[in-house]
């Protein structure tokens, strides 16, 4: 971290730091679409979850908990 003078006397103005340049970057806003995909991924792995816990949690089912877990929000999606 370096200080920069700036235009009045002793006043000092720092650079940010590359940790102060990422968290700036990562509080950039996020675009309806893209937070609406974050969201319905969220629900169906929830929901892929629950499904695969109520069926006693067998081996190899993730791919047809997901497939039917897409398919509950897709259900819920065109309803509401």
């Amino acid at each position: 971290m370096t200080d920069v003078f700036i235009g009045t006397p002793g006043s000092v103005q720092r650079d940010m730091t590359s940790r102060e340049k990422d968290r700036q970057i990562a509080c950039q806003p996020v675009s309806p679409a893209r937070l609406a995909d974050h969201a319905a991924t969220a629900d169906i792995a929830e929901i892929a979850y629950a499904l695969w816990q109520s069926r006693g949690c067998p081996s190899n089912s993730a791919g047809a908990d997901w497939l039917e877990a897409e398919e509950i929000v897709r259900q819920r999606v065109n309803l509401g």
